[in-house]
């Protein structure tokens, strides 16, 4: 039979990372999932499965009693009759997602991810890696279930690159998110990290003409495309000497399964000493928080030395969160939908898990500004949204 051609070879052997009925199942699901064969369409026959595969009856009748409890296929009897496709809705792929800790971000990925399973009638579940960068890289490398994807928030580190690559050799599909690794061939999904900032640090050099210090950059992937956006605001307004307006944390560990634990004493430390030397010079201070921990000390240092935020300091950065507005004066920062990032990573997966995609994808969601009192000193408006359509020359 022609279909039956059309299948690909198995991967045999030592380190072939899957069984054999898992690698069978999975590429007869990516055919129906692809359209190859419509409900009512019958599969090639069992015999002819085997003589294509070269493996033996077992092993084909595993793979098709999992799919015919996942609801995809109807097994009848009679020689020469391969299984009927019964649904397209009840794909029956398993992905995980690896959630490095129950904070507000992780969670609200976790839903968007649970929303795109469920319409799509994955098994969808849950690794807490938490605990350790071991748990960390072995749900990668070494899950303790067989799953068709992975959706992850990526490390900068050779053993996570390794476990990577290690997972796509036993035919598992990968999506990061939040942030992309260029070198590997791996979709992501992600808020625009430099848009985001560009628009922060470009509204407030439009509004007060000062430059505008960059406080709360780590290591970590994400801050460092932020990092980039500011300085490409800075750029535009002749700021282009940016050691000086860079004030830099100390080196974290980025070995582990969480995002960067910054230093709140060393922010703090960091922002009391730009503070007081402003306010020694008599001079206004703008900055850039590349993130909400940054933004923190910003606010408790200029109480400390009785500066008032929107006032004698502006601020703005990242870190949206409904506590923004609840500060004592409202935080101007980068909206961030994270439940609509998790929906779109576990989109692409699914592209990727049926065949649809070819070559990575690397998806950026729009930043968005949410304007406070904190870069303004204007109490009396409606928090409002800065982009190209809105810009003030």
């Amino acid at each position: 039979m022609e279909a039956a051609k059309k299948f690909n070879r198995l991967k045999r052997g030592r380190g072939k990372g899957q069984p054999l009925y898992e690698q069978i199942r999975r590429q007869l699901v990516r055919k129906i999932d692809a359209g190859e064969f419509q409900p009512g369409q019958r599969l090639p026959s069992v015999s002819q499965m085997v003589k294509n595969w070269k493996v033996d009856y077992q092993t084909v009748n595993s793979a098709l009693k999992r799919m015919e409890l996942d609801g995809l296929i109807r097994c009848e009897t009679g020689k020469g009759k391969g299984p009927v496709v019964t649904s397209q809705t009840a794909c029956g792929y398993s992905v995980m997602f690896l959630r490095w800790s129950n904070g507000g971000f992780p969670l609200e990925i976790t839903e968007g991810v649970r929303k795109f399973a469920e319409e799509k009638g994955m098994l969808f579940s849950i690794a807490d890696v938490s605990s350790s960068h071991n748990d960390f890289i072995n749900a990668i490398a070494r899950p303790v279930r067989v799953v068709d994807g992975i959706i992850v928030v990526p490390h900068d580190s050779p053993k996570f690159r390794n476990a990577c690559l290690q997972a796509q050799a036993s035919g598992t599909k990968i999506v990061f998110v939040d942030v992309r690794l260029e070198d590997l061939n791996i979709s992501s999904v992600s808020i625009d990290h430099i848009g985001g900032a560009h628009q922060a640090t470009r509204h407030l050099l439009d509004l007060h003409g000062l430059p505008v210090y960059c406080m709360g950059l780590t290591p970590y992937i994400s801050e460092q495309a932020r990092m980039q956006g500011w300085a490409a605001a800075m750029r535009q307004h002749n700021f282009h000497e940016h050691e000086p307006y860079i004030c830099e944390t100390e080196h974290v560990d980025t070995r582990r399964a969480s995002f960067l634990e910054i230093s709140k004493a060393h922010n703090h430390k960091l922002a009391l000493e730009l503070l007081r030397e402003q306010k020694c010079k008599g001079e206004k201070t703008s900055i850039f928080s590349c993130n909400g921990c940054a933004a923190q000390s910003v606010y408790k240092a200029a109480a400390e030395l009785d500066l008032q935020i929107g006032k004698d300091v502006y601020v703005a950065g990242f870190g949206d969160s409904p506590g923004c507005w609840q500060l004592p004066v409202p935080f101007t920062s980068i909206a961030q939908n994270w439940p609509d990032l998790g929906y779109e990573a576990a989109n692409i997966l699914f592209m990727e898990m049926a065949g649809a995609l070819q070559h990575p994808m690397y998806c950026l969601l729009p930043a968005k500004l949410r304007i406070r009192q904190s870069s303004t000193g204007n109490s009396s408006g409606q928090p409002g949204i800065y982009d190209e359509q809105k810009r003030t020359a």
